[in-house]
């Protein structure tokens, strides 16, 4: 049994326009041990879908359908108070943008144990211990833990907020951006912690960034989502050597290789749909060099070739 398993989970958000079918119909499963890839274009339902992981999603929002089964047992049918259990002890998350995610009145040792006293039966004074530790485990001197988030550079309050995250040894960790924004030198230093931690404390991890260089240094499996649909899952290394859906071949041709060869980018035309009025049939289709009539009718199922699932009418 998979430690995560995300079956036809559909989220809704429901406007006057009608609704945004943020995340509809997507399915994946997160191994022990296994960290696990997010990627596609911005709006195409990455972080509505690990959101919908923790139950974060609020009205006008709602899971509309399908299952999250994590260590046998179905988030979405949780209590409020089984789910406060689950938040930071079975399911954490580093959230996008460190500068608002700590709290700026409370010194990051404080932040640390609060997240501790909150899931274990420990004193004050063991939960304060443990926070230092947690601190010299990703880079930051024990020193610092009576200093408040603006005492901090950008990297290092990336730092305590994987620090935060992993206090309280979770069974699966969820970065969400996690090196926007930073130099790629701080950007290299926290990949290289992340897989340290990655293997230190066995930790699954699902990874949510536009950055495919880092998807391609620290991930296993890839998940390709675009305009709310699961568009192709392939392990890390054979998707970028041989990425099926044309979606998923755009994203690679955009971006520079690491090996030096790819001299000229290529851009996917257009921008992705407004999800309150998809396109029939691919989602894709309207910026798909290769549609067909078919296409533009009838919704592709999944098949699987060379190791992928792709949802394609290419794939025969």
């Amino acid at each position: 049994m998979a430690l995560l398993d995300v079956e036809n989970l559909k989220v809704y958000y429901f406007t006057r326009e009608g609704a945004v079918k943020a995340a509809d119909d997507v399915s994946f499963s997160v191994d022990k041990d296994e960290t696990l890839g997010l990627i596609g274009e911005s709006g195409c339902g990455k972080t509505t879908v690990v959101f919908a992981l923790l139950r974060f999603v609020t009205p006008p929002g709602r899971i509309v359908g399908g299952k999250i089964v994590f260590e046998g047992n179905d988030i979405i049918t949780m209590s409020d108070e089984e789910m406060r259990h689950l938040r930071g002890k079975g399911i954490s998350m580093v959230f996008q943008g460190a500068q608002s995610a700590l709290n700026p009145v409370m010194t990051i040792g404080r932040q640390i144990t609060e997240g501790i006293l909150e899931h274990e039966d420990v004193s004050k004074e063991e939960a304060w211990e443990r926070a230092e530790k947690q601190l010299e485990l990703v880079g930051i001197g024990s020193d610092r833990i009576k200093n408040y988030p603006h005492e901090f550079s950008g990297g290092m309050k990336q730092r305590a907020m994987i620090a935060i995250a992993t206090a309280c040894n979770p069974g699966l960790l969820i970065l969400d951006e996690p090196v926007t924004g930073l130099d790629v030198i701080v950007q290299r230093q926290l990949l290289a912690l992340i897989n340290n931690l990655r293997v230190e404390l066995r930790l699954p991890i699902i990874f949510i960034t536009h950055d495919l260089s880092v998807i391609a240094e620290t991930c296993d499996k890839v998940v390709v989502m675009y305009a709310g649909k699961v568009v192709e899952q392939a392990s890390a290394v054979s998707l970028y050597e041989n990425p099926v859906h044309p979606y998923s071949q755009g994203l690679i041709r955009s971006y520079p290789s690491a090996k030096g060869k790819r001299k000229e980018l290529k851009s996917i035309p257009g921008a992705p749909p407004r999800l309150v009025n998809p396109p029939r049939g691919c989602r894709f289709h309207p910026r798909c060099p290769y549609a067909m009539d078919i296409c533009g009718e009838e919704e592709p199922a999944f098949r699987e070739k060379d190791g992928h699932l792709v949802a394609c009418h290419l794939i025969k």
